[in-house]
């Protein structure tokens, strides 16, 4: 699979954790830190995938994802929660909950056609 994934979650180490696991599926990833980045980031490249966390500062991640909908994002929007019952499903194709493994991403890879 080759793929362009774009992170967005404000904690570096959930970033790296996600772009480490992906890898091995042959998954190039863009990152953003924050909704306001991701959303001009979105702007400039299209993406196979978005994974967004949910709780974020400024702009969390069911505005980000609201937002980019309005702007025309297709693609499939992947939430990474740590509480399922946050998640605005209507914005969103799929959900992880954290802590995310290998196993459950690739589930929701395969959930969205990915795999």
């Amino acid at each position: 699979m080759s793929a362009q994934v774009l992170i967005v979650d404000d904690d570096k180490l959930n970033r790296t954790i996600l772009v480490r696991n992906l890898a091995m599926w042959d998954v190039s990833c863009d990152e953003a830190e924050n909704g306001v980045d991701a959303l001009e980031m979105t702007t400039r490249r299209e993406y196979s995938l978005i994974v967004m966390d949910i709780r974020m500062p400024s702009m969390d991640g069911n505005e980000t994802a609201s937002l980019m909908r309005l702007h025309g994002v297709r693609c499939p929007i992947l939430a990474v929660t740590g509480e399922g019952n946050d998640v605005d499903t209507k914005y969103f194709d799929s959900m992880v909950e954290k802590p995310v493994t290998r196993a459950r991403l690739r589930d929701a890879f395969e959930e969205l056609g990915l795999l």
